[in-house]
């Protein structure tokens, strides 16, 4: 074996065991597997690009406890333009592996460079400080969530006003039936995003867009459209349900995305949308969903509706940072 194919697979199972012991799920060899391979094909892949570097703690009988990763690689959906990536691996309570890691990143700054992003866990949460000292901040954060209870928690907390303050507003709800209805949704999206990039900067680039449409396209066709909004012939948004491979605990798992026109946002008509999309879902069959996000209003529902935080996404010089306390729900 080489020391390249062994390292690699120290990593994926450094990166399971983090992740298992977190969650408390004593994993099958098949589940253990899968979130190995998927560790290989879509986290550590992109770390072996030169221009960076990889830095390993070994326990006295020289067993990895943590890693620190960081390269060069193309922005997504910008093939011309490049940022550093970094990863931090390490297991929940270790706190003498977040000091290491510290350390590293202290001594290897430079390598961060001014445009840079990467992802940290929720137990890795104490090294934010520092990131932030160095003008590198949360730019989202990952929520998850289990649809019954959400669904109940939901109604518990607003009851009859749901659906009532959809009604009185006179949308209603489509399901979307032509090309033409898809590219107005997207112009849509553009427009929104356009105006807030802090909350999906990627969203403005046409290869993004031109990857969005195709995808919704190819979900029309598969019966799955994305559900419009309306107000009477007008479109005033949107909701977008994705399949994604299961969860650590083999449950049946989605993503989804609410799109509100920004006239509409602060009426309380997102909840209502909420409560349609999480019916939608638990129709189907899913049984959780997870998302990214810094709007402060998703992040408020999250905890409406029982939501958990399963780590953040940060970044340098990618749009204009958020307040620092714009994420202190979830810190």
């Amino acid at each position: 074996m080489s020391k390249k194919i062994q390292i690699q697979d120290e990593l994926a199972r450094l990166f399971a065991d983090s992740h298992f012991k977190y969650r408390k799920i004593n994993p099958t060899p098949r589940l253990r597997k899968s979130l190995e391979q998927g560790f290989v094909n879509g986290h550590f892949a992109p770390f072996t690009a030169k221009g960076g570097g990889l830095f390993l703690r070994r326990s006295k009988k020289q067993q990895l406890v943590a890693a620190v990763l960081i390269t060069t690689v193309p922005v997504e959906f910008q093939s011309k333009i490049f940022e550093r990536k970094f990863m931090i691996l390490s297991m929940p309570g270790d706190s003498s592996s977040l000091k290491w890691a510290k350390s590293v990143l202290e001594e290897n700054e430079s390598l961060l460079g001014k445009r840079c992003s990467g992802k940290l866990e929720y137990w890795q949460k104490d090294l934010i400080p520092w990131f932030e000292s160095k003008g590198i901040g949360i730019r989202s954060v990952l929520l998850h969530g289990d649809i019954d209870k959400s669904l109940r928690l939901l109604r518990a907390h607003y009851g009859k006003t749901l659906r009532e303050s959809f009604e009185k507003a006179g949308l209603h709800i489509l399901p979307a039936r032509s090309i033409k209805d898809i590219d107005s949704y997207i112009r849509l999206i553009k427009s929104e995003f356009t105006k807030n990039p802090q909350f999906g900067a990627t969203v403005k680039n046409p290869k993004f867009l031109k990857f969005v449409k195709m995808d919704q396209r190819n979900n029309m066709k598969n019966g799955n459209p994305p559900l419009l909004v309306y107000r009477g012939k007008t479109l005033c948004g949107g909701l977008d349900l994705i399949e994604v491979p299961a969860g650590l605990d083999g449950k049946k798992r989605a993503a989804f995305g609410i799109n509100l026109n920004s006239k509409m946002q602060g009426k309380g008509l997102s909840r209502a949308l909420y409560e349609r999309i999480l019916l939608e879902l638990q129709k189907r069959g899913f049984k959780t969903y997870y998302g990214n996000t810094g709007q402060p209003g998703v992040m408020r529902m999250g905890k409406i509706m029982g939501r958990w935080v399963g780590g953040y996404t940060l970044d340098r010089g990618v749009a204009r940072p958020f307040p620092k306390d714009h994420f202190k729900l979830w810190l």
